[in-house]
């Protein structure tokens, strides 16, 4: 009687656990459509969206061997939730390569060309290896701050292939194309900026856009949370931790912001655009879904594999 008692709680609790895990998957669905400014809720909800869509999984695993009705919860909720996984990964293969691109272009932000171990000297020749070797036409390093002893100058030397050149602020774009037309958008109150190009193909105006979005403020608190867990300070924890949540949903606004003042420039373009960058952020938040609005995402129409940068 006992072991049918505590069978009936367990299948009864695991009922009200697919439902609930069901629900967050709902909400993770919703989240990029919220404005960080007005829920924090949906904020930390996308993040957390790979352990809700994991869990899902499992239960629908658990509901077939058990050939329940109650699978039908936990695949709806993945259904639901295609377009994020397509957004991660894609088939090997699965992009169209039947014939080579018209315009190859690569972001990487070089995080001031440091390295640990290396000569900056060779960091920059390094990525002007990879670059060549990838075939890239137009190159947008965000973070791109040389060293004293290092300058514009000298990098841009490096970069050779690529004769055409815009500097913005920690922004720099290298064209195998002429630039007819560029222009930095600056982030009020941030280190972060965006950098715009025109650029002149076979006779036709392309604008590229790049961007650096503001960051999520993770790290820092992260190290202070790993001092205070290391001291055994459950107070310092608690603090450390309502200051990481308070920082992640601060800067996921300021992110918002920002690609609010980029989507005025993009709305009213009238010209093929590119967009590239590092935007902080997942295609589960506000930010990815605001910025990508009607354009194209690039992973999606020819990635190949795991997407994550």
């Amino acid at each position: 009687m006992g072991k049918k008692a505590v069978g009936y709680l367990l299948y009864n609790f695991l009922i009200l656990a697919t439902i609930g895990i069901f629900l967050l998957a709902v909400g993770g669905w919703r989240a990029p459509q919220v404005d960080p400014a007005r829920s924090g809720f949906y904020v930390f909800l996308g993040l957390a969206l790979p352990v809700v869509l994991f869990a899902n999984l499992s239960l629908l695993v658990y509901w077939c061997v058990r050939r329940k009705v109650w699978l039908l919860f936990p695949l709806a909720a993945l259904l639901l939730h295609t377009g994020y996984f397509t957004a991660m990964y894609q088939w090997p293969g699965g992009g169209d390569e039947s014939r080579p691109a018209d315009l190859k272009v690569a972001s990487y932000n070089v995080h001031a060309f440091r390295e640990q171990g290396a000569d900056i000297r060779q960091t920059v020749r390094q990525m002007a290896y990879l670059f060549r070797e990838e075939g890239a036409d137009v190159v947008c390093l965000e973070e791109f701050v040389p060293a004293p002893r290092f300058g514009l100058d000298s990098i841009i030397s490096r970069f050779h292939d690529w004769p055409h050149v815009a500097a913005g602020v920690a922004i720099t774009i290298f064209s195998k194309y002429p630039i007819l037309d560029a222009e930095v958008i600056p982030f009020p109150d941030t280190d972060n900026s965006a950098l715009w190009v025109d650029l002149l193909i076979s006779g036709q105006k392309v604008r590229v856009l790049a961007v650096h979005l503001q960051t999520t403020g993770v790290d820092r608190a992260q190290r202070n949370l790993s001092y205070q867990s290391r001291n055994l300070s459950v107070e310092g924890s608690s603090e450390a931790m309502e200051q990481m949540q308070a920082s992640y949903r601060a800067n996921a606004v300021v992110r918002a912001q920002q690609v609010a003042r980029l989507r005025q420039m993009v709305d009213t373009l009238r010209m093929p655009l590119i967009v590239c960058g590092d935007f902080n952020d997942m295609p589960s938040s506000y930010t990815y879904r605001a910025m990508k609005g009607d354009l194209h995402d690039g992973f999606k129409d020819c990635g190949s594999g795991y997407g994550g940068t």
